[in-house]
């Protein structure tokens, strides 16, 4: 009988080192507007009452640290290799029945570079190379288990998209979701933003289109052309809508 108690306390001890610190989901949200982005992620925690009472403990005293959280648990960290403004929180979801939340914030400048530009339009590129889950000696990029990664683009249209790779697991035309376990060696999103009319005709703008584009180069060419040839008409009509006075009408007779 006390053989069987003792067998029952080990394995009690064993449930309960298996039980420690499990990370239930990472979700890692990021919106891009031009070529900076936005990145929320959400490490959520299944705890034991030990592990809750240190939970809690970091809230108060350490939250804002992300050394503190990564002693606690390593697999917290920014899934971003450059950021800045980082700022951390932590609440108990449910008041800890649904799970424990470590919430990191920051921005990622440059996150999609412009790598093209032409006439309106701008093509920019975000590239699998920026995640910490990239592999450069192999190339391949592998979203870990239990993470979520979700991109989505806020200033452009889903027919502006021109490559986007690996399919993800949702798409509603601008906002994309990949699960843990993807893994590519091709991820890329590439697609078109239009820019703000002051941009588009703006002098450096202008020069760059008449570098990259022989049509408007051409037509710019030619209005200048004509308006050298004209110049003497085209002051003539300036100066009169200037110095023009306004015409009244006869008033009519009663």
């Amino acid at each position: 009988m006390k053989k069987i108690f003792a067998l029952a306390i080990i394995l009690l001890i064993f449930a309960q080192l298996g039980s420690a610190k499990k990370l239930i989901s990472h979700d890692i949200s990021i919106e891009v507007k031009e070529s900076n982005a936005a990145v929320t992620e959400r490490y959520l925690l299944g705890l034991n009452v030990t592990e809750a009472n240190e939970f809690d403990n970091i809230s108060k005293t350490s939250a804002s640290e992300l050394k503190a959280w990564q002693e606690f648990y390593d697999k917290i960290k920014v899934s971003l290799k450059s950021y800045d403004n980082l700022m951390i929180s932590s609440t108990k979801i449910g008041g800890g029945q649904f799970g424990y939340e470590v919430k990191l914030e920051y921005l990622v400048e440059n996150f999609s570079p412009i790598i093209e530009e032409q006439g309106r339009y701008e093509t920019r590129k975000i590239i699998g190379k920026e995640f910490v889950f990239y592999d450069n000696d192999t190339g391949i990029l592998v979203i870990p288990v239990e993470t979520y990664l979700n991109i989505k683009l806020l200033d452009t249209t889903p027919e502006n998209i021109v490559k986007l790779s690996p399919t993800p697991w949702i798409s509603d035309g601008t906002s994309f979701k990949w699960i843990g376990g993807t893994y590519t060696s091709d991820f890329e999103i590439i697609y078109k933003t239009e820019k703000a009319v002051s941009e588009s005709f703006g002098l450096e703008q202008t020069i760059k289109q008449i570098i990259t584009d022989p049509i408007y180069a051409g037509i710019i060419i030619i209005i200048l052309v004509l308006a050298m040839i004209y110049r003497k008409q085209l002051v003539k009509i300036i100066v009169e809508s200037f110095t023009e006075e306004e015409i009244e009408l006869p008033k009519k007779e009663l």
